[in-house]
C-alpha cells in the first residue's frame, strides 16, 4: 500500500557486471517520486513505498554477486558536496535529529 507521503531512502551499491546490465535498476531508481545522485554508487530517493517494498523492487534488478544497502535518510547531513546538492538534501530529506 502506498505511503501517504514519500519517504527518503539512501540507496548505495557495488556492482559486478557491466553498467549497461543495470539499466532496469537505474530506471527503477529514476522512477522515484524524486531522486538525487551526486556520488557514483549512492542515490537518495523519495518513494511512496516502505523499505521492504523498495527492496523487493530493487533486488530482482541486480545480480547475486552485487551488494545493495537501503536505509532511511534523515538529516541533517554533513560532508563535502557542491551547494546544489546541499540545497536538494535540505529541501527533501527530513531533519529528524
Amino acid at each position: 500500500m502506498p505511503l501517504p507521503q514519500p519517504y527518503a531512502y539512501i540507496v548505495t551499491y557495488d556492482t559486478t557486471q557491466s553498467l549497461e546490465k543495470y539499466q532496469p535498476f537505474f530506471n527503477e531508481l529514476m522512477a522515484s517520486h524524486k531522486w538525487f545522485r551526486y556520488m557514483t554508487n549512492t542515490w537518495i530517493v523519495l518513494r511512496h513505498e516502505t523499505l521492504a517494498e523498495v527492496q523487493a523492487k530493487l533486488i530482482p534488478l541486480i545480480f547475486n554477486t552485487d551488494r545493495l544497502l537501503i536505509m532511511p535518510a534523515k538529516g541533517p547531513g554533513m560532508g563535502w558536496l557542491p551547494q546544489p546538492a546541499w540545497d536538494w538534501i535540505n529541501a527533501n530529506v527530513p531533519r529528524e535529529w
